[in-house]
């Protein structure tokens, strides 16, 4: 049996007054467990039913200058391949809740704007949809949603059955297809209850659980989209192949618990091809889809990226990203085959390896997680790009290999770079190779 750490009288009196908490020790970060501290403070209300914690709790969505055009060049690659590149980011859980309910949780006291944090998620949809992208506001589909057929779960991280169709729908409007359905008229076959990932904090630190949510199983073999047949009449045809590269929201429990791919399939009129992978982090699936050469073999016409608001667009995670989309295109300048002393490499850039557009390391091990290339720019400047893959989409595939896109700073050409290699992997040598791309 855990035993339950009196709360400190400092955390009692950050409470709001109509606060009634599963639990109080949810707040202090030192009565979790060691796998929740980095989610604390855990608000949450048995009264309104809602948890949020504290990653889900951002104000600030929009890009930075620098990944606004680091994202404008993965779209054009995409396009450059035929392809159209699609966009579901499943919105902030506060935002979709509202103030009222965001104050009876967390206290108003907090100072959470939901109008202000509303705005920048605005334009954060506004800045992807300027790369060129093809990106539905999932957040104005949301808030279209009631209690009654809720569009988020209370009690987990993740979107609901009816948050999916909903969103698989305001895709097809993007793509200015003709939907001829709505929610409503999805046949429910079975529910399901949803066990919470939220719940299960609950249960580890107070030792009791939140009540379960549950939501409809869907008969999406009912639904005729955009006049077509049926997914299980005789002669169905597919106008469109998809392939969507996403997160635990596309494979929760490892098999798409929220019909995901159905959705899409039945809205889009499409053959969906669902490679997500829960716990692969915001670019896991979709770098492995460029790294396996599925880009380049693959009949899709489409690529659905998803992800939810928790996961960053940061500059670190975008290089990576676009280095490997440019990879395939790049010629080798100069290569050096080099030693890791202390698990790192220092290299000073020639001239010629300072004008490159992709880094491209080889290490000799594929048990890397973490890489780190430090640079120094001619201004004096120092700035880091951290390479990472998780530990789920090791599972997937291992590679050996990393790339990151070297180009457009804006202070000035690298002078010189260090490596930083995660120490678990036990790397020896590495081979690092500076390329350059044709230019448009």
């Amino acid at each position: 049996m855990k035993n339950i750490v009196t709360l400190s009288l400092g955390l009692l009196t950050a409470l709001p007054v109509s606060a009634e908490p599963y639990c109080p020790a949810l707040l202090d970060e030192a009565q979790l467990e060691n796998r929740y501290k980095r989610l604390a403070p855990i608000h949450n209300d048995r009264g309104t039913g809602w948890i949020f914690t504290s990653d889900q709790m951002d104000t600030d969505y929009e890009m930075s200058a620098e990944a606004e055009m680091l994202m404008t060049q993965v779209t054009a690659q995409f396009a450059a391949r035929g392809k159209q590149f699609a966009i579901l980011v499943a919105p902030p859980r506060p935002l979709v809740a509202g103030q009222q309910i965001v104050d009876e949780t967390i206290g108003a006291s907090s100072h959470y704007d939901v109008a202000a944090t509303h705005d920048s998620f605005d334009r954060l949809i506004e800045q992807l949809q300027q790369t060129g992208a093809i990106v539905p506001n999932l957040l104005d589909v949301a808030l279209a949603h009631s209690e009654e057929a809720p569009y988020y779960f209370k009690r987990d991280t993740h979107w609901t059955s009816i948050g999916a169709a909903a969103s698989a729908l305001a895709l097809a409007e993007e793509l200015d297809l003709q939907v001829t359905y709505t929610t409503d008229e999805i046949v429910v076959i079975d529910t399901i209850e949803e066990r919470g990932s939220l719940s299960d904090i609950v249960e580890a630190t107070c030792g009791s659980r939140a009540e379960g949510e549950s939501m409809p199983v869907y008969d999406y073999s009912t639904v005729q989209a955009n006049g077509s047949l049926g997914l299980l009449d005789d002669t169905p045809v597919s106008a469109l192949n998809a392939t969507l590269l996403g997160t635990s929201f596309s494979d929760r429990y490892r098999r798409d618990q929220y019909q995901v791919a159905d959705a899409l399939s039945v809205a889009l009129d499409a053959t969906i091809e669902n490679l997500s992978v829960s716990g692969g982090g915001l670019i896991g699936p979709i770098e492995e889809f460029i790294l396996s050469d599925a880009l380049s073999t693959s009949e899709s016409d489409l690529i659905v990226w998803e992800f939810p608001y928790t996961e960053t667009l940061g500059t670190s995670a975008l290089r990576q990203l676009l280095g490997a989309l440019m990879a395939d295109g790049a010629t080798s300048i100069v290569e050096h085959a080099l030693t890791v002393s202390d698990d790192e490499i220092r290299h000073e850039l020639m001239s010629a390896e300072r004008s490159a557009d992709v880094l491209h390391i080889s290490l000799d091990t594929v048990e890397a997680q973490r890489l780190y290339i430090d640079l120094t720019f001619e201004d004096g400047t120092s700035k880091t790009v951290q390479l990472r893959r998780k530990a789920s989409m090791q599972e997937v595939a291992q590679h050996a290999d990393w790339w990151a896109y070297f180009g457009q700073y804006i202070y000035g050409e690298p002078v010189s770079l260090r490596l930083r290699i995660d120490p678990k992997a036990g790397a020896q040598t590495a081979q690092v190779s500076f390329l350059s791309t044709p230019r448009n």
